[in-house]
């Protein structure tokens, strides 16, 4: 997969899917995202209120 910029737009919406019941599996597949990546931005946004 190698890095890519992925935009916060994205990011959030990954996120809601998340919270809104969404398998993590289901979600990386449809968006082409690590797990890594989503729990990287989960963990951003916990702590500091924004995703960047």
């Amino acid at each position: 997969m190698g890095n890519q910029k992925i935009s916060q737009d994205m990011k959030y919406t990954a996120l809601r899917m998340w919270e809104s019941g969404w398998d993590l599996d289901d979600i990386c597949s449809v968006l082409v995202v690590s797990p890594s990546s989503m729990y990287r931005w989960r963990a951003i946004l916990e702590e500091f209120g924004d995703v960047n």
